[in-house]
């Protein structure tokens, strides 16, 4: 049951990651487009 839930942490995390990675390259292409 732990494994689990150590699992489903790592998948969260991992996704929480990709999504401020992908926010950051929407940050600079705006940030390219205002220039």
């Amino acid at each position: 049951m732990s494994e689990l839930s150590v699992q489903t942490g790592y998948d969260r995390a991992v996704k929480s990651e990709r999504s401020v990675s992908e926010n950051e390259e929407t940050t600079k292409h705006i940030i390219k487009q205002q220039e």
